[in-house]
């Protein structure tokens, strides 16, 4: 995410799992990736992002 200046996955994960803070290893087919489960955050589109 430019904003977030992170990468975002979205995943369906079991209920079990969906709790913000829960530590997953994805295979993300290219290799094992360590995740974390969060709220999606959205932004606020009257957020003003400066363009670089």
């Amino acid at each position: 995410s430019p904003r977030l200046e992170h990468n975002i996955a979205l995943i369906n994960v079991p209920t079990a799992l969906a709790t913000p803070g829960t530590a997953l290893t994805l295979d993300a087919g290219d290799g094992w990736r360590d995740a974390t489960v969060a709220d999606i955050p959205w932004i606020p589109s009257e957020k003003v992002i400066p363009h670089v």
